[in-house]
């Protein structure tokens, strides 16, 4: 996945901000790896796609999951998918929250 330039320049002024203490080491020798590595883990920073085709989307989605639903939400996703043809938007909320938990990044 490739990021757009203004979430190139939105990740690069948070890794410049950042105080914690594993990126602040990172930076300071220069190790990309450090740097991935904490932002892998959990965090309240996130850097969304501006569009997610309709086919990348549907894997996202959990089989085992989807058969628990009831056929009200399950209408509610099919509605959803159908009206969004140019696919989703995930920084969007109301798109990354369809099934009502599934975030799509």
């Amino acid at each position: 996945m490739n990021l757009t330039t203004v979430q190139l320049q939105t990740l690069k002024a948070d890794i410049q901000g950042n105080t914690d203490p594993d990126v602040v080491a990172a930076l300071a020798v220069g190790s990309n790896n450090g740097i991935a590595i904490a932002y892998n883990r959990d965090s309240a920073f996130w850097v969304w796609k501006s569009l997610m085709e309709l086919e990348e989307a549907g894997r996202l989605f959990d089989g085992n999951d989807m058969g628990n639903i009831t056929a009200a939400n399950a209408e509610r996703v099919q509605i959803f998918f159908a009206t969004q043809p140019g696919g989703v938007i995930p920084e969007r909320a109301d798109h990354r929250d369809v099934r009502g938990h599934h975030p799509l990044a």
